[in-house]
C-alpha cells in the first residue's frame, strides 16, 4: 500500500489515530502520552518536547488542585471554583491540539509503512567512479594499451569519451606514447583523473628493428 492509499484509506486513518484515546479520555492530565508516543515514533524532536509540557503542566495542576480544594458537591467553596475551570480548558486545549497534530501524524506515520523505502537516488557515475561502477555492473575494466586502444576500448578503461578522443588525436598527431605518463603532458589528461585510471592502462613496449641496415657497397680490402 503506497502512503496516498493509506491516506485514502477510513479504517487505516481511524487505525493510527487512536493515540488522541489518552487526550480525550485523559481530563488533560494524559495528554503528554499520545504525544510522546508519536514523537517517539516519528522521531520529532518537537512532539517529544511538547510531551514533555504536557506532562510538566499536568504536574502543576495535580499541586494546583490539591493547594485549592474545591470542597464537595453539596457544600462547593465558590471562591476556589476557578481550579476547575481550569484543568477544563487544559483538557480542552490538549484535545485540540492533538486534533490539529494528527493530520502531520498521519502524514509522516504514512511514510513508515513496511515496503515503502524510498529507493536510493540512482547517482550517475562520474569520471572518477566510472571504473568502479563498471565493475559493479559486471564489466570488468581490461588493461589497454593507449597505443592500440580506440574509443571504445579506453572508456571500458575508465576514461570519458572526450578524454579517449583527445588521447587519440594526441596519438594521431604525435605518434605512439612512449610512456603513460604522457597522456598528462600530450593528451591533457587531468592529474586526478590519471591516478583513477592508471591502473587500467598501459604501453606497449616499442618492438626493436630486426631489419638489418643496408650496406653501403663498399668493401674494404685487406
Amino acid at each position: 500500500m503506497t502512503p496516498d492509499e493509506r491516506l485514502c484509506s477510513p479504517k487505516w486513518k481511524t487505525l493510527h489515530s487512536l493515540w488522541l484515546v489518552p487526550a480525550v479520555l485523559g481530563v488533560g492530565l494524559a495528554t503528554w502520552m499520545g504525544f510522546l508516543f508519536i514523537g517517539m515514533r516519528a522521531k520529532r524532536k518537537i512532539w517529544t518536547l511538547i510531551a514533555a509540557a504536557y506532562l510538566a503542566a499536568g504536574i502543576g495542576l495535580m499541586f494546583l488542585v490539591s493547594a485549592f480544594p474545591t470542597g464537595t458537591k453539596e457544600a462547593p467553596v465558590a471562591e476556589n471554583a476557578w481550579v476547575g475551570w481550569v484543568l477544563m480548558a487544559f483538557w480542552a486545549v490538549g484535545v485540540v491540539h492533538s486534533a490539529l497534530t494528527n493530520k502531520a501524524w498521519l502524514r509522516a506515520r504514512a511514510h513508515m509503512g513496511p515496503g515503502n523505502k524510498s529507493p536510493k537516488p540512482q547517482v550517475p557515475p562520474v569520471a572518477a567512479d566510472r571504473a568502479e561502477a563498471a565493475e559493479e555492473r559486471g564489466a570488468t575494466p581490461r588493461i589497454v594499451d593507449v597505443n592500440s586502444a580506440d574509443t571504445s576500448a579506453l572508456t571500458r578503461a575508465g576514461l570519458t569519451a572526450e578524454e579517449a578522443d583527445s588521447i587519440l588525436v594526441a596519438r594521431a598527431s604525435g605518434g605512439e606514447y612512449a610512456q603513460v605518463t604522457d597522456l598528462i603532458a600530450r593528451a591533457g589528461l587531468a592529474p586526478h583523473r590519471f591516478a583513477i585510471v592508471r591502473s587500467n592502462l598501459s604501453v606497449s613496449t616499442p618492438q626493436p628493428d630486426s631489419t638489418p641496415a643496408p650496406s653501403s657497397g663498399r668493401r674494404l680490402d685487406l
